[in-house]
């Protein structure tokens, strides 16, 4: 064992090479937030930014250039003789005081602040200063300073702020969120301390499962038999699932299943302005429709659709045991780590809800884990050995083929090959040949074609649904960036679906130990089922393997620093760029669900890691530290297990059904009309409270073509609310598609008076 260590250490510099590596992305990253004008990234100035309170919404907005007119008076008890005012917009603008063009026009860098002395345009008694801004791809936005001699003006809450018309209301500084109101589909979701209530029995039952199981693990002799258990239970939870999901479920799952669609029928490859997702790398695509071909199944049929949830099944499974072979080389014969590592990889929930959606993430997190293990394996032989070169050439390019995240891993694997070579004082051309140009060449064979032809086509190679060419302007909340963003966290431990919102770390969290973006669903009928209490429970309880693996990331980083080790320096190495590309995209993206922490699924190999080493640090520490620890991550994982089994008889199962239902299609709505109605309208009564159980049974009777349905649900949703403008809306232009125009009119005229 120590003659395997002494061929991977390294010389003594490359322990400074991961931090210092980590700082030079960490000012790059800032650099660009701050100087370039592409990011949308509201830097501090000498002024707060305001912009106007927009509620949080989950769809998105067409990318048109909207007005926002800002508006402050300003007294003065004197003529000033100096008035310099300093004004920064989001992304052009003008300044109005007493009418008059304060400045002549903005910047072309928007973030750079314009200056002029506006004496002269002001006079003793009230000033009004006016500020119209236009944006097209976020929400219009104000920094403005104003000094005379004796006041000074700043953009704050006190500004009344109007967007392309609408009601005129006090600012908001960016950054701020505001709060989610009836009506709006993401008011009233789940919190962790009610949940916690509701879920506390549960949850006692859960610790003494963590107890008993903990306690019997020091008897555990047999590894096949805990991978056995394991291997049983998850398989057990996901074909019980796959029973209950006949329709397209997850992120963009339509659009995925348009790419396969595509690729059956005509039999080539789509264009990436073709589709919403057909931009994607194209390896999944290609081998579902060439499974589907073989069942004679449609994408969209519910056989089809449950083959490819088996491929990710088996791909799933292919994950966990790369990641159970990885750590098979980094604690060697210790097989109880190696176990809770693969258990960790099995229940992570981000992997858990992936493997029933419609998506290319799992395949390409099987590969990028194939390709960690596989340069582990380079790297650990004596040489590196021309056929697992070979081996990793052709993981490397199937995971770029894949989803372009796989060209993160090529950066750190390659430098993690070269440091095997330096490590064995290995500085033949020929062996440097045989091993980095053999991984180059068949990773750049099997996969650069599909990137060369993105680049022809549309002028880069990482072109996609956001790049000019490929997809109209587009955007969603909140549009824009700020430093709070990336420096807080703490609402995923409170209100976790949707924090996103708030943090940057927020949304990596909860997307990590949860579905904390409902997979996509818009509201709370089109979410998947799962069990939203105790899945709400699951964001506290995970804070003990976060924990450990935080620690033990840590603690890898520190004796790294050193002992310089090649297997380290890739686990360290490629996190840190994952990380670095989720800050990035972030950034180039600044929308709520962009920091999702799936993204970076290729390295769970690496977390698993950290986890096993945080545990062990603390073990020779503090056991009462480690234990709780421990006991969390037990509790979480049987948690875990229980929020994504989905319950037949439960309120949001049969609520998801009857949208299930709805959702078959024309020709199959006749035989499943009737039952779908008598599901939600029985889901509504079940749940008095729930305003969008209330408005898809309304939906549904409107798509029935039956009035008085339709106004039995109406009047259900307004028994609470009798002036809910969304409900009078629908109800109105329901009852007018069937010629009851007075009832319709009469609904319209409350409308117009709310």
């Amino acid at each position: 064992m120590s003659q395997d260590k002494d061929s991977l250490r390294l010389p003594a510099v490359w322990g400074w090479l991961a931090p210092i590596a980590m700082a030079l992305g960490l000012g790059w990253l800032c650099w660009q937030a701050w100087w370039n004008p592409k990011i949308q990234f509201l830097a501090p100035g000498s002024a707060p930014w305001i912009l106007y309170p927009s509620p949080p919404q989950t769809r998105g907005l067409v990318g048109m250039e909207l007005p926002a007119e800002f508006h402050r008076q300003l007294v003065l008890a004197e003529k000033p003789t100096r008035a310099i005012l300093d004004f920064r917009c989001f992304q052009r603008g003008q300044i109005f005081i007493n009418g008059q063009p304060g400045i002549a026009e903005t910047p072309p860098n928007w973030k750079h602040s314009s200056r002029v002395d506006v004496a002269s345009q002001l006079y003793k008694g009230t000033n009004e200063i006016t500020a119209t801004i236009w944006a097209a791809t976020g929400p219009p936005a104000l920094s403005l300073r104003l000094q005379t001699d004796d006041a000074t003006l700043f953009t704050d809450e006190s500004w009344d702020v109007s967007l392309a018309g609408a009601l005129r209301l006090p600012a908001c500084r960016a950054g701020e969120i505001v709060e989610s109101l009836p009506g709006n589909p993401l008011f009233d979701r789940e919190q962790i301390a009610p949940a916690l209530r509701r879920t506390l029995g549960r949850e006692f039952f859960f610790l003494t499962i963590a107890a008993l199981g903990i306690f019997s693990w020091r008897y555990v002799r047999s590894p096949k038999c805990a991978l056995t258990i394991l291997a049983i239970a998850w398989c057990v939870l996901l074909t019980h699932n796959f029973r209950y999901l006949t329709i397209p479920v997850g992120f963009d799952a339509v659009r995925h299943l348009d790419y396969v669609n595509y690729i059956q029928t005509h039999g080539s490859l789509p264009l990436a302005n073709q589709g919403w997702e057909m931009y994607q790398a194209p390896l999944y695509y290609v081998i579902s429709s060439m499974l589907l071909n073989v069942l004679h199944d449609a994408a969209t049929s519910a056989d089809g659709l449950t083959a490819l949830r088996l491929l990710n099944l088996l791909a799933g499974a292919a994950n966990v045991a790369f990641v159970w072979c990885g750590l098979r080389m980094i604690f060697p014969d210790a097989w109880k780590k190696q176990f809770a590592g693969a258990a960790l990889a099995a229940f992570v929930p981000c992997q858990l809800y992936l493997l029933h959606y419609t998506t290319n993430e799992v395949l390409a997190a099987a590969l990028g884990s194939a390709s960690l293990w596989l340069c582990l394996k380079c790297v650990h032989t004596e040489k590196l050995s021309t056929p697992w070169c070979a081996g990793l050439g052709f993981s490397l390019g199937a995971a770029c083929l894949t989803k372009a995240s796989g060209i993160v891993l090529l950066p750190v694997i390659f430098a993690a090959l070269a440091g095997a070579l330096i490590a064995r004082r290995e500085y033949s051309p020929l062996a440097w040949l045989r091993s980095l140009g053999l991984v180059c060449v068949l990773a750049l064979g099997i996969s650069g074609w599909h990137y060369w032809r993105l680049w022809s086509q549309f002028g880069t190679p990482l072109a996609g649904n956001w790049s000019p060419g490929v997809s109209p302007p587009w955007w969603q909340r909140p549009g824009y960036l700020t430093p709070k963003y990336f420096l807080t966290f703490g609402r995923a431990l409170t209100d976790p679906f949707f924090s996103g919102y708030h943090s940057f770390w927020d949304g990596l969290y909860s997307t990590c130990v949860g579905d904390a973006l409902w997979g996509g669903g818009k509201n709370m009928i089109e979410r998947p089922p799962w069990n939203y209490n105790l899945m709400s429970v699951g964001f506290l309880l995970a804070l003990g393997p976060v924990f450990l693996i935080g620690s033990g990331a840590f603690v890898a980083l520190c004796r790294f620093v050193r002992q310089p080790l090649v297997d380290w320096f890739l686990l360290i190495g490629v996190s840190g760029a994952f990380l670095c590309a989720l800050a990035l995209m972030a950034l180039k993206l600044p929308f709520y669900g962009q920091a999702k922490a799936f993204y970076a699924l290729p390295v769970l190999l690496p977390i698993c890691a950290f986890a096993v080493a945080g545990f062990d640090f603390w073990t020779g520490r503090r056991r009462l530290v480690a234990l709780i620890a421990l006991t969390l991550s037990v509790i979480w994982i049987v948690n875990t297990y229980m929020a994504f089994w989905i319950r037949p008889n439960a309120l949001q199962t049969r609520a998801f059904l009857s949208f299930e239902e709805s959702y078959a299609g024309d020709e199959a709505a006749a035989p499943t009309l009737p039952a779908t109605l008598q599901t939600a309208k029985d889901a509504a009564h079940g749940a008095p409270d729930d305003d969008a159980i209330a408005l898809n049974w309304l939906n549904l009777a409107r798509n029935s073509g039956r009035p008085d349905e339709i106004i039995a649900a109406g009047e259900w949703y307004l028994r609470d609310d009798p002036f809910n403008l969304e409900a009078h809306s629908a109800m109105a232009d329901a009852l007018s598609r069937f010629g009851q125009t007075n009832a319709a009119a009469l609904h319209m005229s409350i409308c117009h008076l709310k």
